[in-house]
């Protein structure tokens, strides 16, 4: 996996804790609002990855099984700071969400039952599909940019086919993944393999 960039700051395991922590606490609604804080945190407050860097564990976490959001953080960890990065990325990310879903699961049923919660939750919902179409529009748009000639093409092609077999056609998410890097290695070596920085 690629070292980070020299750009990039070391943070302490103990800072790689919290912020996953906070992370897990203020993901609501889906694992997308964990990824659009994770790239707020990580790219743009710490400064811990470029985010080539980033999207690269967004990317690597989506073929992974399992949890997305889990395997991203052990990635991020272990591209930052090694093997205990990763484990205290994931323990923070986990630890404290846990406790807190815990302790809401007990009390879910009366809290459902107050109008004012239920229209909290509702809210949630809208803002996180909000949230999802706002990450996917900036890794496009990332992911065009960093590729030149044929390969910008062939990249918009395969966004806008994911999208279309994923949001339209409704197909399972893993054979879309599969499919598109099929697609994706077939169209680029008839590019002529074109990639590389714009």
């Amino acid at each position: 996996m690629a070292e980070p960039t020299a750009t990039t700051r070391r943070p302490s395991l103990l800072r790689l804790f919290l912020t996953f922590g906070k992370i897990g606490l203020l993901s609501f609604g889906g694992g997308q609002t964990a990824i659009v804080f994770s790239e707020q945190e990580v790219v743009e407050r710490g400064k811990w990855l470029s985010a080539e860097d980033y999207d690269l564990t967004y990317a690597l976490s989506r073929i992974y099984p399992g949890i997305h959001v889990l395997a991203q953080a052990v990635l991020i960890g272990h591209m930052v700071r090694g093997l205990a990065g990763a484990l205290a990325c994931s323990l923070g990310l986990l630890v404290l969400s846990s406790a807190a879903t815990l302790a809401l699961a007990v009390s879910y049923a009366g809290l459902r039952a107050n109008p004012l919660i239920a229209n909290v939750m509702d809210d949630v919902l809208a803002a996180t599909a909000g949230l999802t179409f706002g990450l996917g529009f900036r890794l496009a748009r990332e992911a065009v940019h960093h590729e030149r000639d044929a390969g910008r093409w062939i990249t918009l092609a395969l966004v806008v086919g994911g999208f279309a077999l994923l949001g339209l056609l409704r197909v399972n998410a893993a054979l879309v993944v599969l499919v598109t890097a099929v697609a994706g290695v077939f169209l680029y070596r008839l590019g002529g393999g074109a990639r590389g920085p714009a």
